[in-house]
């Protein structure tokens, strides 16, 4: 997956004022797979329902078959 972008400066204020922040990756066990993409919302700070899903599907399909 490509490398994860970030919310429009706009867009973080506003998420900034309701006393929030995107969390950034910490550390992980060896035997997971960090998923990173384009999932941000343009909009608001939030993640886009289906980029994820597919993500996570993609990742699920490559191990099992």
């Amino acid at each position: 997956m490509s490398r994860s972008s970030t919310p429009a400066e706009s867009v973080l204020s506003r998420y900034q004022a309701e006393h929030k922040a995107p969390l950034p990756i910490g550390p992980m066990p060896s035997d997971c797979e960090v998923i990173e993409g384009e999932f941000w919302r343009k909009e608001i700070a939030r993640h886009d329902r289906r980029q994820l899903a597919y993500a996570v599907w993609a990742v699920l399909a490559r191990r099992l078959l």
